[in-house]
C-alpha cells in the first residue's frame, strides 16, 4: 500500500517505510495538484500553466514532461498494478483505479457532512499542518485555505460536543488547538474562559481573559470586546453561562464545585428522544440568523418534567457555538416584579447594553426596567413621566430595540422560561417583541407548562392571536417512549448492559410513563444504589426523592430542608442565617446538593445565588417537612428575610 501525506511536509510511505529519495523543484507540487484534482482528468497544458505560468508555452510543457518522469520513477513500481498515472489524449490523472491511501482524501471524508465526534476526532487526528506547508504557489492557496476551514470547523464542532458531554479536559484540548492557528480569535477565547469555568478553574478562565487582552493591546492597540468583559464579569460573579448544564453547572474554585463534571451520576442525562423538536428549533434559529425578515418566537409548551428546560438548553449550545448572543431569564412563581425573564435577560448583558448605539432615550427607557444600567451610564437622560399606557409603550420600544441592537453584530436568541407563571404586562411585552422579532436576527423561545396555564391564561390568549397572524411556532413535548427510554440506557455506562438492558428500559419506561424528569431522578437513584443493590422497585417521585435524599449526609439534608421553605430561588445568606452556620460551611453543603443535581447556582446579576433544578423537586422537599418543623421554618425565614431585604419587601412578599 502507499501511502500519501500531503498536510504539512508531504511524504510518501510504501509498506510501511518511509520512501526516500531526490526529486526537481516541481515534483511534489505536480503529485499534489494532480491528487487534489483527482475525481477527473485535467488538460496537460492546464497543468503546465499553472506549475509554470511564468515560462513560455513550450518550456511549460517541456518542464511538464521532465517532472512527470520524474514523479514515476519516484513512485513505487507497479507490474502487477494499474499505473499511477493515467495519460490521455492531452490529459493527465491520478489513477482512481490504483490501490493508494490519501490524507487529505480520508481526512474529507471524515469531516464531511454531518459527521459524528469519532469520525470528527478522526480528522482533526489526521491533519499534520496545513496542505504542502512550504509550498508558496498561487494555485495552492485556495485548497490549503478550504481544507484548514474544515479542520478549524471540526475542531470547533468538537469543542462543543466535548463540552456538551462535560468532557472538559478533551474540549479544553480542541479549544487550545482552534487558539493555536489564530491567536487573536475571541470567540475562541470566549469558549475556552466558557470551558475553564464549567470545569471549574474560574481563576484559569480569568487568566485566559487577561493574556488575551495583553496580546490585543499589544498587536492591535485594542480592548477585549464587550461579548468578552460580559463573559469575564459572569465569571466573576460565579454566573451560569449560555450552553451550559442546566443541572449541577459548576461556577467556582471550590472541590465541590469542580466534582460537578465528575462521572454519570453527576453528569447531566445524555439528550435523546427529541430530535425531531430540536430540528424544530434549528429551523426557526436558521430562519432568524438570515434576518432582517427571519425572526421569530417559538412556544414549547408541557406538563412539569417534560424536558422544556433542557432542550432550550440544547439549542443554546448550539447557537452559542455558531456565534450567537444568547440571553436567557426566568419567572419565578407569583413572578414578583413585572417583566421578570426579559430583565433578568438584559441584565445578564449589561456590558454589551452599555456600549449599544441606539439613542440616549431608548437607554434610558431600558433603565426604568434595569436601574444597574443608569449605573453605567449616569449621563443617560431623565424621562419626562407619561401617562401609565403610554409609559408601557415606550419601555416596550426600548427593549426591542435595545434587542434589534444586539441583534445587529450577531443574531440573539432570547429564551424565556416558567412563562405560565408571568402576569400580564410580561405577557403584552412579549406580544410586542414578537411583532417586531420579524425585522431583526431575533428569535425569542418561550417555555410554559400546560397545566398551570389554563384557557384564559394571558399567554394562551397571545398565542392564539399570534398563530392567526403566523408570528408564532408552537412545540408542544410530549412523553418519551420506549425507544428514547432505551437509547438513553444504552448511553449510561453502569446502567445496564446487553439483554439486561432492554429489561431496565421496561421497567424505567413503566415507572416513568416517559416523564423525563421522573426518569432522570429514577436513574439517579438507580446509580447511587450502585450495582449491587437490589433491583429497584417501582416508586413514586416523592419516594425516589426521598431515597436519594437520605443518601445525603445529615447537614445536606438540612439545607435541602431550609432551602426548600426559603423557595424556589434563595440567597446563601438568608440560608446560612436561618441554619444559623458559617457561610463556608452552608456552601460546603449546597455543594453536596449541587453535585448530586437537586440545586443548580444561579449567581451573576440575578437576584438570587441558588435554585432548585426543578420547581418539582423543591415541592417535593418541601412536602416531606414534618408539620412542627414547616411552621418553625417557616417563622425564621420570614424573620430573616424581614431582616436583610428591608428595602425589597414588596418584592419577595410572594
Amino acid at each position: 500500500m502507499l501511502r500519501i501525506y500531503l498536510f504539512g511536509q508531504p511524504r510518501f510511505e510504501f509498506d510501511g517505510q518511509p520512501l526516500t529519495f531526490s526529486s526537481l523543484p516541481k515534483t511534489w507540487p505536480l503529485c499534489g495538484y494532480l491528487l487534489l484534482r483527482r475525481a477527473q482528468p485535467v488538460e496537460r497544458d492546464t497543468v503546465a500553466f499553472t506549475l509554470w505560468p511564468e515560462r513560455t508555452e513550450s518550456d511549460a510543457r517541456a518542464n511538464l514532461r521532465r517532472h512527470l518522469h520524474d514523479l514515476r520513477r519516484i513512485l513505487p513500481p507497479t507490474p502487477a498494478r494499474p499505473a499511477w498515472i493515467l495519460s490521455g489524449a492531452g490529459t493527465l490523472q491520478w489513477n482512481p483505479a490504483a490501490e493508494y491511501w490519501l490524507d487529505v482524501a480520508e481526512f474529507e471524508r471524515a469531516s464531511g457532512g454531518p459527521a459524528g465526534p469519532a469520525a470528527l476526532a478522526e480528522a482533526a487526528a489526521l491533519y499534520g499542518g496545513d496542505l504542502f506547508a512550504t509550498l508558496y504557489d498561487d494555485w495552492i492557496f485556495h485548497e490549503r485555505e478550504r481544507l484548514r476551514g474544515q479542520y478549524l470547523a471540526a475542531l470547533n464542532r468538537l469543542a462543543a460536543e466535548h463540552r456538551a458531554r462535560r468532557d472538559y479536559p478533551a474540549a479544553i484540548a480542541y479549544a487550545q488547538r482552534l487558539l493555536e492557528h489564530d491567536p487573536l480569535r475571541g470567540d475562541v477565547v470566549r469558549q475556552l474562559m466558557s470551558l475553564r469555568y464549567e470545569a471549574g478553574d474560574s481563576a484559569g478562565a480569568l487568566q485566559e481573559y487577561k493574556g488575551f487582552a495583553r496580546l490585543l493591546r499589544s498587536e492591535l492597540g485594542v480592548d477585549p470586546t464587550p461579548e468578552l468583559v460580559m463573559l469575564r464579569d459572569a465569571i466573576v460573579q460565579n454566573a451560569p453561562l449560555p450552553g451550559a448544564a442546566q443541572a449541577g453547572a459548576p461556577g467556582g474554585d471550590s472541590g465541590a464545585r469542580a466534582r460537578a463534571g465528575e462521572g454519570w451520576r453527576r453528569a447531566p442525562l445524555p439528550f435523546v428522544g427529541r430530535e425531531a423538536e430540536l430540528g424544530q428549533l434549528r429551523q426557526a434559529w436558521a430562519g432568524a440568523a438570515r434576518a432582517p425578515g427571519g425572526g421569530g418566537v417559538v412556544l414549547i409548551g408541557g406538563e412539569a418534567g417534560a424536558g422544556k428546560s433542557r432542550l432550550s438548553a440544547e439549542l443554546a449550545r448550539q447557537a452559542e457555538a455558531e456565534g450567537a448572543r444568547v440571553l436567557s431569564g426566568v419567572t419565578t412563581f407569583g413572578e414578583p416584579l413585572p417583566y421578570q425573564a426579559v430583565a433578568a435577560a438584559l441584565r445578564s448583558a449589561l456590558p454589551l447594553l452599555a456600549v449599544l448605539e441606539i439613542g440616549p432615550v431608548w437607554l434610558a427607557a431600558v433603565a426604568a426596567l434595569i436601574p444597574e444600567l443608569r449605573a453605567r451610564l449616569p449621563e443617560l437622560p431623565a424621562l419626562a413621566p407619561l401617562e401609565a399606557e403610554r409609559e408601557q409603550t415606550r419601555l416596550f420600544e426600548g427593549v426591542a430595540r435595545v434587542l434589534a441592537g444586539l441583534a445587529q453584530p450577531r443574531p440573539v436568541l432570547l429564551i424565556l422560561e416558567d412563562l405560565h407563571w408571568a402576569g400580564a404586562a410580561s405577557v403584552a411585552l412579549l406580544e410586542f417583541l414578537a411583532r417586531r422579532a420579524p425585522q431583526s436576527a431575533l428569535l425569542i423561545v418561550a417555555d410554559y407548562r400546560d397545566e398551570e396555564a389554563p384557557r384564559a391564561h394571558p399567554l394562551r390568549e397571545l398565542r392564539r392571536r399570534l398563530q392567526r397572524e403566523d408570528l408564532v411556532s408552537q412545540i408542544l413535548l410530549g412523553r418519551l417512549g420506549l425507544a428514547a427510554v432505551g437509547a438513553l440506557v444504552a448511553q449510561v455506562p453502569g446502567l445496564a448492559a446487553g439483554e439486561a438492558a432492554g429489561v431496565a428500559a421496561a421497567q424505567l419506561y413503566a415507572e416513568s410513563e416517559g416523564n423525563p424528569l421522573f426518569l432522570g431522578e429514577r436513574i439517579r437513584d438507580w446509580l447511587e444504589r450502585g450495582p449491587a443493590a437490589p433491583a429497584p422497585t417501582p416508586l413514586s417521585f416523592q419516594a425516589i426523592l426521598a431515597a436519594r435524599l437520605g443518601r445525603l449526609s445529615a447537614e445536606g439534608q438540612l439545607l435541602a430542608a431550609i432551602a426548600a421553605v426559603a423557595g424556589a430561588e434563595f440567597d446563601l445568606e438568608l440560608v446560612a442565617q436561618v441554619a444559623g452556620w458559617s457561610e463556608e460551611r452552608v456552601l460546603h453543603g449546597l455543594g453536596e446538593l449541587i453535585d448530586h443535581q437537586l440545586l443548580r447556582e444561579v449567581g451573576g446579576r440575578q437576584r438570587s445565588d441558588f435554585a432548585f433544578t426543578h420547581h418539582l423537586i423543591q415541592a417535593a422537599i418541601y412536602a416531606g417537612i414534618p408539620d412542627d418543623d414547616l411552621r418553625r421554618r417557616h417563622r425564621r425565614v420570614a424573620q430573616m428575610m424581614e431582616e436583610l431585604y428591608a428595602p425589597r419587601l414588596d418584592e419577595i412578599a410572594a
